[in-house]
């Protein structure tokens, strides 16, 4: 039991961790929205981070 729940908050945190990591091409901006409203503008090409699910990027 005590396996299972220390696997499930790895899977838990990995899945998190994948889901803030966002890549912005060489040719590309990008933009942050927090629940639709604009929060960064104009990000530059490399990785980046965001909140996940309150965070969207557009590109």
């Amino acid at each position: 039991m005590k396996n299972s729940l220390v696997i499930g908050l790895i899977v838990a945190v990995l899945l998190a961790l994948m889901g803030s990591v966002f890549v912005v091409r060489e040719d590309q901006t990008a933009m942050v929205l927090n629940l639709g409203r604009v929060v960064r503008a104009d990000i530059k090409p490399g990785l980046h981070f965001k909140v996940p699910v309150v965070e969207s990027v557009r590109v």
